[in-house]
Protein backbone atom coordinates (compact mmCIF):
# COMPACT_ATOMS: atom_id res chain seq x y z
CA UNK A 1 0.00 0.00 0.00
CA UNK A 2 1.36 3.41 -0.98
CA UNK A 3 1.61 6.15 1.66
CA UNK A 4 -0.88 9.00 1.48
CA UNK A 5 0.22 11.95 -0.64
CA UNK A 6 -1.24 14.38 1.89
CA UNK A 7 -0.25 13.56 5.46
CA UNK A 8 -2.92 13.08 8.11
CA UNK A 9 -1.34 15.34 10.73
CA UNK A 10 -1.66 14.11 14.31
CA UNK A 11 0.71 16.55 16.05
CA UNK A 12 3.13 19.38 15.27
CA UNK A 13 6.52 20.20 16.78
CA UNK A 14 8.49 23.43 16.52
CA UNK A 15 11.96 22.68 17.95
CA UNK A 16 12.68 26.31 18.92
CA UNK A 17 11.90 29.81 17.71
CA UNK A 18 15.13 30.07 15.69
CA UNK A 19 14.55 26.79 13.87
CA UNK A 20 13.85 26.97 10.15
CA UNK A 21 11.92 23.70 10.33
CA UNK A 22 8.50 22.58 11.53
CA UNK A 23 7.83 18.88 12.11
CA UNK A 24 4.52 17.05 11.67
CA UNK A 25 3.59 13.54 12.81
CA UNK A 26 1.37 11.35 10.64
CA UNK A 27 0.48 8.47 12.97
CA UNK A 28 -1.61 6.68 10.36
CA UNK A 29 1.33 6.28 7.96
CA UNK A 30 4.02 6.14 10.67
CA UNK A 31 5.95 9.17 9.41
CA UNK A 32 7.40 12.44 10.59
CA UNK A 33 7.57 15.17 7.96
CA UNK A 34 10.05 18.04 8.19
CA UNK A 35 8.79 21.24 6.55
CA UNK A 36 10.59 24.49 5.88
CA UNK A 37 8.77 27.08 8.01
CA UNK A 38 8.93 29.95 5.53
CA UNK A 39 7.87 28.09 2.36
CA UNK A 40 6.08 24.95 3.56
CA UNK A 41 8.32 22.78 1.36
CA UNK A 42 8.96 19.24 2.59
CA UNK A 43 12.64 18.95 3.51
CA UNK A 44 12.63 15.33 4.70
CA UNK A 45 10.47 12.39 5.72
CA UNK A 46 11.24 9.91 8.47
CA UNK A 47 9.40 6.61 8.79
CA UNK A 48 9.17 3.76 11.24
CA UNK A 49 6.47 1.28 12.18
CA UNK A 50 6.68 2.46 15.82
CA UNK A 51 5.42 5.92 14.83
CA UNK A 52 2.04 4.43 14.02
CA UNK A 53 -0.16 5.26 16.99
CA UNK A 54 2.03 8.18 18.08
CA UNK A 55 0.07 10.83 19.98
CA UNK A 56 2.63 13.57 20.64
CA UNK A 57 6.28 14.18 19.92
CA UNK A 58 9.13 16.64 20.19
CA UNK A 59 12.21 16.99 17.99
CA UNK A 60 15.76 17.72 19.13
CA UNK A 61 17.38 19.05 15.95
CA UNK A 62 20.83 19.39 17.54
CA UNK A 63 21.02 15.68 18.43
CA UNK A 64 18.90 14.61 15.42
CA UNK A 65 16.30 12.64 17.34
CA UNK A 66 12.63 12.76 18.26
CA UNK A 67 10.81 11.63 21.37
CA UNK A 68 7.46 10.10 20.50
CA UNK A 69 4.75 8.92 22.86
CA UNK A 70 1.99 6.43 22.15
CA UNK A 71 -0.81 5.31 24.47
CA UNK A 72 1.60 3.06 26.37
CA UNK A 73 5.21 3.98 25.51
CA UNK A 74 7.67 6.82 25.02
CA UNK A 75 10.57 6.13 22.70
CA UNK A 76 13.51 7.88 21.11
CA UNK A 77 13.62 7.91 17.32
CA UNK A 78 16.81 8.71 15.36
CA UNK A 79 16.12 11.02 12.44
CA UNK A 80 19.38 10.06 10.74
CA UNK A 81 18.65 6.32 10.82
CA UNK A 82 15.08 6.60 9.48
CA UNK A 83 15.34 9.27 6.81
CA UNK A 84 13.51 8.50 3.55
CA UNK A 85 14.47 11.62 1.67
CA UNK A 86 16.49 14.71 2.44
CA UNK A 87 18.26 17.55 0.68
Amino acid sequence: EKPALVPDITALSLPDLESTSLFALDQKEGRIFEYRKDTGAILAQYAHESLKGGKNFTVDTKNRNALVNTETHVFSFSLDEHSLLSH
